[in-house]
């Protein structure tokens, strides 16, 4: 038929008036199940949920109008997950898909798949959602009733997954005219849905607690709140509302008038489940499609996901994530332009937990706030094409260049053919003064000493630094004594060690000659002293300080080699060494003057004043002790994992969450990922006796963690949010008497049955030294274990009494030890040859030997004092900030 009759051609109409063609559709279905599938992805929507998930796939059968979705972290997701639906489908409904219909999104280009499975692809014109018409409704049908379940319960936000899931579970029963007024679930499975299991989404609900850890008089259940129905269980997914963990049980008695969440101050935004800007630009936000239905269909007829079949990945007990910022509005509001420079992000805040709630400075001194604010207010480039984009840094390089070429570190040469060159990297820091001002920018040129080659390269390596127990030893007698404390920096130490191996650098990022010359071919830089980075560059350095300080009349202490002191007249100066940075401890200030007159006529000396940030732990002294905390190093864990404005935890571990290593849970795709956090939370356990047992768990999975361990470790880092500025108080009243306190939890390990050993050491009532460690081996009986955990932790006594006499602290009587088993107590005091010690290894007897010579005195403390305790398995939230409480540990950051 011809449609353009006029012979007239007009070339401007097109392009001043065409419009888009419109949609007509018949509403065809097909005439069996799997014939035809509609598939889209929905995301990221800004609000990650509490597993993680931001996206979900869709996936919409044509003749049923039964719908099934997956929830997904990363789109990628989505090629794993639809070739295992259409396995799904071929073997429990014994159908054979014939047609997929999707939009052009990347992650749904199965070709390859397709071709193999013989299945014909439909796929929507560019920028046309309307031709996929039928799951792009479908999403608006979901959302529509997802919102109306958040709504009504007023769960938080990172819930809007359980929404999603009980929203499909929900309309997948529910009758649709487009059916004949029957399901999509009674259409695919031919019988009707079992309705009595349908309860109220957000109630209140009632979970019978395990029989196994109760008492008689413990509760018989706990709150929680119900959140749908996990996939595969004959049973109801619930949120317990003290620990806010996820469980599955069927044992659960509903209030379904009550609605805990209510009473929140939680508020929603109006535009929950908006997702955010897709940079593919394949964001599946609900579109309104102009549909054409017949006089029985009706326009908002979506048929629903089987959840019975629907891929939901929950573990059957996991922590509840933080509720994250709000979607922020479209348009946002600039402060003035005098304000640019002032911090003015502290005042106002629309997060629902921000750090104003749970760290505060009007605590601190004018000049100790001074420093702390400064300590974090300027950035450190972490790599040179970040630094040469500033001045300051440039300036800071070509000095340290200067500096070594002027001490003739090296030789710029070519590099001789049986030989290698290792690599070199600049390291970036910012030093403060006592008071907070800037001092400088420092580049550090450091060698690649990991490229070396071991008896080519260099031979011996070992060198000592100061043991963080006996840092902590040192302050908490300083507090007591009243000793000064004083911090020095060796400017370029390791210049100062002599190096005797021939070894080739790399030339420097950045690199230049001096006007006039030229390099050589192959050039590089032929060390003749040593540098930051090599393997013996610490062990060289230290031997020429150690040397300098013997030379002063210092006497190196046995119990730690970095220790110096001396004592002359009774002016005692103790000098503690960790690589280039130096503690003075005294009671005589001219003495500390005289010390550093010494140092300066050997090296070039740097006086920091008072110790205030010494290795990443911030000290504050008052009239009352010394704070000791590692406040900077938590912000920036928290903000390197996104969690800053995570909700806080009050226990860092859960008790009902059992770890395993051997399991059927798939390992994570980058352990690297989890290695780096747990490493990264090691070296907070310093100052943070805390989550010590916490981390050292999490340690025994690292070489093969898993989603169940990496969630574990998000824990922790809820429970840091809450308590940033904690740490140890050494208090000037302490009367320096040593005590011990020792526990074991026998066959904690539930993959090798071993016990765990735990103790912390007091100094009157400083905490000094603390560790749980997994036993060796396994028990026979729990006295056995408390037996073996003893031995541990005489051996740190013998060692404390050791170094305590170094700083002028003698024991005058035998240290308290606290143990909680008679068994493991009687067996230390009787030396009685019978069935249960036989087999013991005789270190272990050293105990025994201890208490004969009078070193220890075992005394009896009941497993509610038991401080230990908190070192051997996660406790309850009453009893661990009980046991917490008293070791002592306080926040001087703590709002008012």
């Amino acid at each position: 038929k011809q449609r353009n009759k006029s012979p007239f051609h007009c070339a401007v109409c097109p392009l001043a008036k065409q419009k888009h063609i419109s949609f007509n559709s018949q509403n065809n279905i097909r005439s069996e199940p799997f014939e035809l599938l509609h598939i889209d992805t929905w995301g990221p929507f800004s609000v990650s949920s509490v597993e993680g998930y931001r996206y979900f796939l869709t996936i919409v059968d044509d003749h049923t109008r039964a719908t099934w979705i997956y929830l997904l972290r990363t789109k990628d997701e989505a090629m794993k997950v639809f070739p295992e639906f259409i396995k799904m489908v071929e073997t429990q409904y014994k159908a054979v898909v014939k047609a997929v219909r999707s939009d052009n999104a990347p992650e749904l280009k199965f070709t390859e798949f397709y071709r193999a499975k013989g299945i014909i692809p439909f796929h929507s014109c560019p920028e046309t959602p309307e031709q996929n018409s039928v799951v792009e409704r479908k999403h608006q049908h979901i959302l529509n009733v997802a919102r109306s379940l958040l709504f009504q319960a007023k769960v938080p936000l990172e819930y809007w997954s359980d929404c999603v899931l009980t929203a499909v579970f929900l309309i997948n029963r529910l009758p649709t005219p487009l059916l004949k007024d029957k399901s999509p679930y009674q259409v695919l499975n031919d019988k009707l849905p079992d309705y009595d299991g349908i309860r109220v989404f957000g109630c209140l609900c009632y979970v019978s607690t395990s029989s196994k850890n109760r008492h008689k008089f413990q509760p018989r259940s706990k709150a929680c709140v119900f959140l749908g129905y996990p996939a595969g269980y004959k049973g109801y997914k619930v949120l317990d509302l003290e620990t806010n963990t996820v469980s599955i049980s069927r044992n659960v008695i509903f209030h379904e008038d009550i609605y805990p969440f209510q009473d929140d101050s939680y508020e929603l935004s109006p535009d929950s489940f908006d997702v955010d800007a897709d940079p593919h630009g394949n964001a599946s936000d609900p579109i309104d499609i102009p549909v054409v239905v017949s006089e029985t269909d009706e326009v908002d007829t979506p048929a629903v996901v089987d959840q019975d079949s629907a891929h939901l990945e929950s573990d059957t007990s996991k922590t509840g994530k933080s509720k994250p910022k709000r979607k922020r509005e479209k348009r946002e509001s600039k402060s003035p332009a005098y304000l640019d420079e002032y911090y003015c992000n502290m005042t106002t805040t629309d997060i629902p937990y921000p750090l104003a709630a749970y760290m505060s400075y009007e605590k601190l001194s004018e000049e100790y706030k001074a420093y702390i604010c400064a300590v974090t207010k300027h950035p450190e480039p972490t790599s040179f094409n970040e630094a040469k984009k500033f001045d300051a840094w440039i300036t800071a390089m070509n000095e340290e260049l200067l500096a070594l070429e002027k001490t003739h570190t090296w030789v710029i040469c070519s590099l001789p053919p049986d030989k290698h060159a290792i690599g070199c990297k600049w390291v970036y820091k910012v030093k403060l003064l006592a008071n907070g001002d800037l001092e400088r920018y420092k580049a550090r040129l450091v060698a690649k000493g990991y490229t070396q080659q071991e008896g080519i390269d260099f031979v011996d390596t070992f060198s000592p630094v100061a043991k963080m127990t006996t840092v902590k030893t040192l302050l908490a007698v300083a507090a007591a004594k009243n000793w000064s404390l004083t911090q020095l920096d060796v400017s370029n130490a390791f210049l100062n060690g002599d190096l005797d191996e021939e070894i080739y650098m790399k030339l420097p990022p950045g690199y230049t000659p001096k006007e006039g010359t030229t390099l050589p071919p192959n050039a590089v830089c032929k060390l003749n002293k040593s540098l930051y980075g090599l393997k013996q560059a610490s062990r060289q350095w230290f031997l020429k300080f150690s040397s300098t300080l013997l030379s002063m009349g210092f006497q190196k202490s046995h119990a730690d080699h970095t220790l110096f002191t001396r004592n002359v007249d009774g002016h005692y100066v103790a000098v503690l060494v960790y690589v280039d940075d130096i503690i003075i401890a005294s009671n005589n200030d001219d003495a500390v003057a005289q010390v550093k007159a010494g140092l300066e006529n050997a090296f070039k000396l740097r006086d920091l004043g008072p110790l205030k940030y010494f290795l990443g732990l911030e000290i504050a002294r008052s009239s009352r002790g010394i704070s000791v905390c590692q406040r900077r190093y938590t912000l920036e864990l928290l903000e390197a994992t996104g969690l800053l404005a995570c909700k806080p935890s009050n226990i860092p571990m859960d008790p009902g969450v059992k770890l395993y290593q051997d399991s059927d849970e798939p390992l994570l795709d980058d352990p690297g990922l989890y290695r780096r956090l747990v490493g990264k939370m090691m070296y907070l356990t310093i100052t943070r006796p805390d989550i010590t047992f916490a981390v050292n768990r999490l340690c025994q999975f690292s070489s093969a963690p898993k989603n169940s361990h990496l969630q574990a470790a998000y824990k922790i880092l809820h429970y840091l949010k809450g308590t940033i500025g904690k740490g140890l108080f050494y208090s000037v009243d302490s009367d320096l008497l040593l005590k011990g306190f020792t526990d074991a939890d026998w066959g904690t390990c539930r993959d090798t049955r071993r016990s765990t050993s735990g103790f912390c050491m007091f100094l009157g009532s400083s905490l000094i030294s603390w560790k749980s460690k997994k036993q060796n081996t396994a028990s026979h009986s729990s006295a056995e274990s408390e037996y073996r955990a003893m031995e541990l932790a005489v051996r740190e006594i013998s060692w404390l009494v050791n170094l305590l006499k170094e700083f002028q602290a003698p024991q005058p009587q035998p240290v308290a030890f606290y143990c909680d088993s008679t068994a493991a107590i009687h067996i230390a005091n009787n030396a009685v040859f019978h069935e249960r010690t036989k087999h013991l290894e005789t270190d272990c007897h050293i105990v025994r030997d201890k208490v004969q010579s009078g070193l220890i005195k075992t005394l009896h403390v009941r497993t509610d004092n038991q401080l230990a305790d908190a070192f051997t398995k996660p406790l309850f939230p009453a009893q661990f900030h009980s046991l917490i409480r008293k070791m002592g540990l306080i926040s001087i950051y703590l709002p008012s």
